[in-house]
């Protein structure tokens, strides 16, 4: 939701392609990740705290990454101007809502 709203609100298609990958290479392990503590949730896994260490020591570097380098990219909109993009931080808090409660709480 929130690459291709900045992709719209600034007119440049592609602005968002480095992190789109970023997303991508740490997506599985946040998806295991998930798994993992919903299975635990549902007493279908085993508590294993280093097996989740483990988890996110896959994806943990990658992510690290993402998040340094995002900073800089998040900053960078400021090119396009303050009115194309005033409504970006409302799209990033709906995602981020919406994304929180599904990923971590979608059992509670």
């Amino acid at each position: 939701m929130f690459f291709p709203a900045v992709e719209r609100m600034s007119g440049e298609t592609g602005v968002m392609d480095a992190e789109k990958a970023q997303h991508a290479a740490f997506d599985l392990g946040v998806t295991k990740m998930k798994e993992f503590v919903e299975g635990v949730v549902a007493g279908t896994e085993k508590w294993d705290g280093k097996r989740l260490v483990g988890i996110i020591d896959d994806f943990g570097g990658v992510l690290k990454q993402h998040l340094s380098d995002e900073i800089q990219t998040l900053q960078g909109l400021r090119r396009f101007g303050g009115e194309k993009m005033a409504g970006i931080m409302k799209v990033a808090e709906e995602e981020a809502e919406a994304s929180m409660v599904s990923c971590f709480f979608s059992n509670v």
